[in-house]
């Protein structure tokens, strides 16, 4: 089980010691690329369009200076021109030659990106019109819109930490040590904006999310149309959090939300009965109803009548939110081998990478960093997991050269993306430096990466 418990506040700086210099992306291919008429584009034409998409950044933002098309993607859109039929060939040079105007290239290397991530469905003469469809419609949304606009919704992840563009922090949902008063305030902070894990213990549920919205640029823009940070426990995002828990977690997805809201309700009740306000038997008879167990009547309505004159709280709605489904009194995550399991396995051929499980002590992290900063920079993606506490957390990109790497560090717990020193990494100190999701007594620290094995 990898569950992050903490109430302590990030660190806001993101790290730009040793970050490439910025580079531009070039014009996009002239006509004599792709203007081709009902020919498809040749290796020569296909190159130059893998050139310029290379050069296409992810942001704008100090997170995001890697390309949306890196060498494991351009391989595998090499192998579609290569295996593909003329046909097929032919209609993603029209996809290709239909996105135009002032962001061509970076919608072009999206469509790129997304003919990548299909690429052996895309050489499956069975498979082949699903996956064509697919991507008619994806260019349908990529034509005439801003190269600012589709970056942001091309990543699930904060890459661009100089702008807030959510005002919910998911880590105040863990202050519920003694707290009755809502403490959650409008958020400021602008590096915290991506997607986060619903439910407690979700964090590894989340972190196969980001890696399938990362491979594929559909999927993310399909999740920032569900609602990207809301806090929501039954819209899809939450709804696929939920079902892999309920598959490799026991079943037990606990709502952060509603367990905020819990302990909240759980400490005003406590004190109530301390001061002589409420009846222990009124108490129970509200957490029962609450849970799920009663309707909310009688005994229950009695406490919950006091509650709300004392304390304001809970809403309508929030009773509601608590009602919706029964709640369980603890969470579970999911473990190294089920994680392995669903990005192989079930999500393998999304993916396009096979990963291998690599677990050790403390202090051994050192012995992988190498293999991980090269899969990062072919632009694979690698999940890996911590002790102290538990939690699984995704890497995507790294810069510099050893020993001062720094590796892109991207957390579900509270939607942050920062750059980690390879020797904070190494050592665990960023899970609190930099972080702070160590717990009292925790000596924090990197204990999995799932490294991919073969491409």
């Amino acid at each position: 089980m990898r569950v992050a418990r903490h109430q302590l506040r990030p660190s806001k700086r993101a790290d730009s010691v040793g970050a490439r210099p910025v580079v531009r992306a070039p014009p996009a291919p002239t006509a004599s690329v792709l203007d081709v008429g009902a020919d498809a584009l040749g290796p020569r034409g296909i190159e130059a369009l893998l050139t310029a998409a290379a050069l296409v950044r992810k942001s704008e933002g100090p997170e995001g200076h890697e390309p949306l098309v890196g060498p494991h993607q351009a391989g595998q859109v090499r192998v579609v021109w290569a295996r593909a039929s003329a046909e097929v060939r032919r209609e993603l040079t029209a996809l290709l030659s239909s996105l135009v105007g002032p962001g061509a290239a970076v919608a072009r290397a999206l469509l790129l990106r997304a003919v990548a991530v299909r690429a052996r469905s895309l050489i499956d003469e069975a498979r082949v019109p699903s996956a064509l469809e697919v991507l008619r419609r994806f260019a349908a949304r990529l034509a005439n819109t801003s190269a600012d606009q589709l970056r942001r919704r091309a990543t699930v992840l904060d890459l661009d930490s100089r702008h807030n563009t959510s005002a919910f922090d998911p880590q105040q949902l863990w202050a519920t040590r003694g707290t009755v008063v809502d403490v959650r305030r409008v958020d400021t902070h602008a590096d915290n904006d991506g997607l986060f894990q619903r439910f407690t213990g979700a964090c590894g549920a989340a972190t196969l999310q980001m890696i399938l919205a990362e491979a594929d640029p559909v999927i993310a823009f399909a999740l920032h149309d569900v609602g990207l940070t809301s806090d929501a426990t039954d819209d899809a995002i939450a709804d696929f959090q939920r079902a892999v828990l309920d598959e490799y977690g026991g079943g037990k997805a606990l709502g952060r939300t509603e367990s905020y809201l819990r302990s909240r309700i759980h400490n005003a009740l406590g004190r109530m009965v301390r001061d002589g306000e409420l009846k222990r038997a009124a108490c129970v008879a509200l957490r029962d109803a609450l849970a799920g167990a009663a309707p909310v009547r009688g005994l229950a309505a009695l406490a919950l009548e006091r509650v709300r004159a004392r304390w304001g709280f809970p809403s309508d709605e929030e009773v509601a939110r608590l009602c919706r489904v029964a709640l369980p009194t603890a969470d579970q995550g999911i473990s190294v081998a089920a994680l392995t399991t669903l990005v192989n396995e079930r999500h393998g051929a999304c993916i396009g990478v096979r990963y291998a499980a690599r677990e050790f002590a403390r202090g051994h992290a050192w012995r992988h960093v190498d293999a991980v900063a090269a899969a990062l920079r072919q632009g694979i993606d690698v999940p890996f997991g911590c002790s102290e506490p538990p939690h699984w957390m995704l890497l995507t990109a790294v810069k510099g050269r050893r020993p001062h790497r720094h590796l892109l560090v991207s957390d579900p717990d509270g939607g942050r993306t920062t750059w980690v020193h390879e020797r904070s990494l190494v050592r665990g100190t960023f899970l609190d430096e930099q972080l702070h999701l160590a717990r009292p007594g925790d000596r924090p620290y990197v204990d999995c990466f799932l490294v991919p094995e073969r491409t």
